[in-house]
């Protein structure tokens, strides 16, 4: 499903985040369609980068499960992340020869997880199918990417009546991420690979400010070798003018 992103206002804003998506490659190559093998025939990536930040100099963790920035595993199959709608129509033709509007769906499925042991574990790092990536500190300018890589079968798996033989050089595609999954579901300061290591990751969240009750942490949760998340919707996402889509064309 798409998220219900809590917004705060502005101003009230730990960090902003800037994202951008990208191919590896501008070409779509007709004849690696054609090859059955799992080799990638497009790569998306999406790039992140903090743009202002209470703490300039320190880098943040954010849970990216079910979200645009997991990447996607060949052990997932074509039902990925991507098969959920995350980047709408898929890849959508802008110039198509016989003037249609081709598009290359990736899927639009809604995936129920059947409930594993763990699942309400206090420590994320314990539940099941959870993944996390540090975004480096705004004062080093750095960028965090995630890669999608696609094959041919994975491609075409939910595109039904559109398929390679239909594709025509020099038509170009337009890939657009939905806002709606451009988003994390916990958050905290810190690095994976620093201060994180070894720290333990609790699912509780600080209120948006301290001073409500609402939301408040049980003083037995602020224990040594825990870390507890900020307020989600005090992470703000932007996508980078410019970069809210990318376009590959098709080539021989």
């Amino acid at each position: 499903m798409v998220f219900v992103k809590y917004h705060c206002k502005p101003g009230d804003e730990q960090a902003i985040l800037s994202v951008r998506i990208t191919t590896s490659h501008p070409g779509l190559s007709l004849s690696a369609l054609r090859d059955p093998s799992p080799t990638a025939v497009l790569t998306l990536q999406f790039h992140i980068r903090c743009i202002s930040s209470d703490r300039p100099a320190q880098p943040l963790t954010m849970c990216t499960s079910g979200t645009l920035f997991d990447a996607i595993k060949p052990e997932d199959g074509p039902m990925d992340n991507l098969a959920r709608g995350m980047l709408g129509s898929g890849l959508v033709s802008t110039n198509a020869s016989d003037g249609s509007r081709k598009a290359i769906s990736l899927g639009n499925f809604r995936v129920h997880r059947v409930r594993q042991d763990n699942d309400d574990a206090e420590n994320l790092r314990q539940r099941p199918g959870t993944n996390f990536i540090t975004v480096p500190a705004q004062e080093s300018g750095e960028t965090v990417k995630v890669s999608h890589a696609i094959s041919s079968e994975h491609l075409f798996a939910y595109a039904e009546r559109t398929t390679p033989s239909l594709l025509r050089i020099g038509e170009r595609y337009d890939i657009r991420a939905l806002e709606g999954y451009v988003a994390a579901t916990w958050w905290c300061w810190g690095s994976l690979n620093g201060d994180l290591k070894n720290k333990k990751l609790s699912s509780f969240q600080r209120p948006y400010h301290p001073c409500h009750d609402e939301g408040a942490i049980p003083e037995d949760r602020e224990r040594p070798g825990w870390v507890t998340g900020e307020h989600i919707a005090r992470l703000k996402f932007e996508m980078e003018a410019g970069g809210e889509c990318c376009s590959v064309e098709v080539i021989e």
